[in-house]
């Protein structure tokens, strides 16, 4: 059964993951290097499944939610990138995938 807690859990990754699918697709479109891009690319594509995911657990769940945008923290990180450049944002965002809460990964 899920609980309130787990609801609240998957909110949170369905929220990193439109984060993270913001993050790469905007990374590819600014990137020069196409090999490079492909990677953003697939790395995008690979959080659209983990959105899935955690929206059909959602439905499961009996919660029906609207897709949320991105965060106004993840808007204005690619906004920096696209104003400084990516090699600017990078380490910011290596340090958040490093500072994930133990749960995101269950």
């Amino acid at each position: 059964m899920t609980t309130t807690e787990d609801v609240k859990r998957y909110r949170r990754f369905v929220q990193g993951e439109v984060d993270g699918i913001h993050y790469y697709t905007t990374l590819a479109d600014l990137e020069e290097d196409e090999q490079l891009a492909t990677v953003y690319r697939d790395m995008a594509k690979m959080e659209q499944r983990h959105l899935a995911v955690w929206e059909a657990e959602l439905e499961r769940a009996g919660v029906v939610q609207t897709r949320p945008t991105p965060t106004r923290k993840a808007r204005a990180l690619m906004w920096v990138a696209r104003r400084f450049g990516t090699d600017t944002v990078l380490p910011i965002l290596i340090y958040q995938w490093i500072k994930l809460p133990q749960d995101a990964f269950q």
